[in-house]
């Protein structure tokens, strides 16, 4: 499965001569360079342990039954037949928090996202020059592999949603504070 999309150019907007000025009253308008969310950090971010995990712990629907993508994965794999020999394994579930994962869970999952980044995943910029993505998700099992491309671009673009609400977020708490600050010496003065 694969999905390709373009990239917003953060560079726009001619706003970047007027960052350093912005910059110095407190408010962060975007203009300078090497954001995350910027050149190769955001194929990066796409390879990231904390993406592959979130995106492996979400469920999809699979033939109307709704399954946790990691199980349908462990399951297109047999990996349950293989860990039955270590009774620890045989019965392991991902229905947790992964904030409460045990050492076993914690295992697996980094094992998963190794074996991702090596075999299942594969995201690139076809050409190096345009803003251009492209998210390959090759497995055995093509419902997973739409599955799993479907939601991590989601889980990415969630992150990215989230990450500039905050900047915006945090730039207004600045300008409202500024402004609170301009009419309290304003009303004192009159």
């Amino acid at each position: 499965a694969t999905c390709t999309f373009v990239l917003e150019n953060a560079k726009g907007g001619g706003l970047g001569q007027y960052s350093g000025l912005a910059s110095l009253a407190g408010i962060n308008i975007g203009g300078e360079g090497g954001g995350i969310f910027e050149g190769d950090n955001i194929l990066e971010l796409y390879k990231s342990r904390a993406m592959i995990e979130k995106t492996l712990l979400s469920r999809a629907d699979f033939n109307g039954k709704n399954e946790l993508l990691i199980d349908r994965y462990i399951e297109s794999y047999h990996l349950r037949a293989v860990w039955q020999k270590q009774q620890t394994l045989s019965n392991i579930k991902f229905n947790n928090n992964p904030d409460s994962f045990n050492r076993q869970q914690d295992s697996i999952i980094t094992d998963l996202v190794g074996q991702f980044n090596k075999i299942v995943l594969n995201v690139s910029k076809p050409d190096k020059k345009l803003n251009i993505i492209s998210v390959e998700v090759t497995t055995k099992d093509e419902l997973f592999s739409k599955a799993f491309n479907e939601r991590l671009v989601q889980t990415v673009n969630d992150f990215y949603i989230q990450t500039k609400t905050k900047n915006s977020l945090q730039n207004l708490q600045v300008l409202q504070h500024q402004a609170d600050s301009v009419k309290a010496i304003l009303n004192s003065s009159i």
